[in-house]
């Protein structure tokens, strides 16, 4: 009897899922006595991934340090924070710096004029 029950109840919830209309994921209920010691309501489905929201920010040193103090500034409290630097772009700046060359040549200083 458990056995055509069990047959039953997955037969019945693989055709209740494919015929709900734009199902996604598959879904199966059993209620009763689904195995020995399991009594009760058993659903059987794809989980749902639990992503977590991640807010990059560039902030100096101190305001990471303490952020507690300071993620209001930024409007972040209470979320996951990534800090990031960006040397990329403080190296992709090419500032013209004048070399400065050896002064070779001599002064002649010991010369009468």
């Amino acid at each position: 009897m458990n056995k055509c029950f069990l047959f039953a109840a997955v037969l019945l919830g693989s055709v209740t899922a494919c015929t709900a209309k734009a199902a996604s994921q598959v879904e199966v209920n059993l209620y009763g006595q689904v195995l020995p010691g399991v009594h009760g309501h058993v659903r059987v489905a794809d989980p749902y991934p639990a992503y977590d929201r991640i807010v990059v920010i560039e902030a100096p040193y101190a305001h990471q340090r303490d952020w507690g103090r300071y993620c209001h500034h930024y409007g972040a409290c209470g979320q996951s924070v990534r800090f990031v630097e960006v040397r990329e772009y403080q190296e992709q700046r090419h500032w013209h710096k004048p070399k400065r060359h050896k002064h070779r040549h001599r002064h002649h200083h010991d010369c009468d004029h």
